[in-house]
């Protein structure tokens, strides 16, 4: 017990709004989950695809309008790759809804940005519906499963 503790007591720390140790919640599933996006979208603007694929699940199944299923994680970084040899992508996701249930979280919304191109062509900017589930894996949440559609 530390000396804060002896002089003030755990229970009259708690009520008085101090935070402590036991009283600390863990952030919910959804605040979990959505840390991870957060995260993704930093390292996808870095560029360092072995930083960005910890964030996608061993099991990774993405789809995508013109292009064939992405299975594992290792056709998942060849996907990915191409995407960061074309340029340095900036977005952030704008989240219109979740639902839980237990470790699964799935999110959903538009996620909008740019693509400013590798041989200086002008930036593009994009908007894609979205729709992400995700589960804990090795630790921490994990994209599982997305799917991207045009936002029209």
């Amino acid at each position: 017990m530390n000396r804060r503790d002896l002089l003030f007591g755990t229970a009259a720390l708690a009520a008085a709004g101090v935070a402590t140790k036991s009283s600390v919640a863990a952030p919910s599933p959804v605040d979990a989950a959505k840390a991870v996006v957060a995260d993704h979208e930093a390292k996808a603007e870095s560029g360092v695809l072995d930083d960005i694929a910890k964030n996608f699940s061993k099991e990774i199944v993405l789809f995508a309008p013109g292009m064939q299923m992405v299975q594992g994680i290792d056709a998942f970084k060849v996907f990915y790759q191409s995407l960061l040899d074309m340029g340095t992508w900036k977005f952030g996701h704008d989240y219109l809804g979740h639902d839980a249930d237990g470790e699964t979280v799935i999110l959903y919304g538009v996620a909008r940005g740019t693509l400013e191109g590798s041989n200086g062509e002008e930036p593009v900017s994009f908007a894609n519906n979205f729709l992400l589930v995700m589960k804990p894996e090795d630790g921490q949440y994990k994209i599982r499963r997305c799917a991207f559609a045009p936002n029209a």
